[in-house]
């Protein structure tokens, strides 16, 4: 394989790695999301957590194109 496939292949992985700990944070925000919620007054806490986790979401989109456009130079 030529440098740039081992360039785009070390992007695709690091676009993986990144991809799979933003899902752990969704879940770990979402996860928290439950425990805020037995609180009182965490109406303001719990619309920041799911403010992030809809960020984080769109983070995985951002990411899912990148990975796109690196399979597509294959």
């Amino acid at each position: 394989t030529s440098g740039k496939d081992r360039a785009l292949r070390s992007e695709r992985e690091k676009l993986l790695q990144k991809y799979r700990k933003t899902e752990q944070e969704i879940d770990t925000l979402e996860n928290n999301i439950g425990f805020f919620a037995k609180s009182k007054n965490a109406d303001t806490l719990v619309a920041e957590v799911r403010k992030k986790i809809e960020q984080q979401k769109e983070e995985l989109l951002r990411i899912e194109e990148k990975i796109k456009i690196i399979d597509n130079q294959f």
